[in-house]
């Protein structure tokens, strides 16, 4: 049986059942706070196993790092959390800046609102069927 955690960092809920689930008490702001104390609280972790290799968070942060030093410029946090379309382009547009390959994000764009043009076109003239829709909040 797994170790139930004692830190207040953590609680444990029940869901699924009697299935154990470990949340956080308060959540971590970003990807980035979330990691970092991830590290922190178990450096030797698995982070990543696969049939190739096993890496801790602290082994995966160094080679995070490692990376991050390769990429041209300095460090841009990318939001991923898009809430339109417009958003998802704009991540799109950054990611690949951020990696120095601009004119990829160009295309892959243009490629997207083709498609999203095509599939207007397509359903402009259709019936619209007249429906309800509620939302709970």
């Amino acid at each position: 049986m797994t170790k139930i955690p004692t830190s207040k960092a953590v609680r444990v809920e029940r869901h699924f059942g009697d299935r154990q689930i470990l949340c956080y008490a308060q959540r971590p702001a970003n990807l980035v706070q979330l990691f970092a104390e991830t590290i922190s609280r178990a450096p030797l972790a698995l982070a990543i196993v696969d049939e190739r290799q096993r890496l801790s968070y602290r082994e995966l942060d160094l080679l995070a790092d490692t990376v991050a030093a390769r990429l041209p410029g300095p460090p841009r946090v990318v939001n991923l959390e898009p809430q339109s379309v417009a958003d998802i382009f704009d991540s799109i547009r950054a990611c690949a800046a951020a990696l120095g390959v601009p004119d990829r994000a160009t295309a892959v764009v243009l490629r997207l609102e083709q498609r999203i043009a095509a599939v207007r076109a397509a359903v402009a003239a259709a019936p619209r069927r007249r429906c309800i829709v509620l939302e709970w909040i």
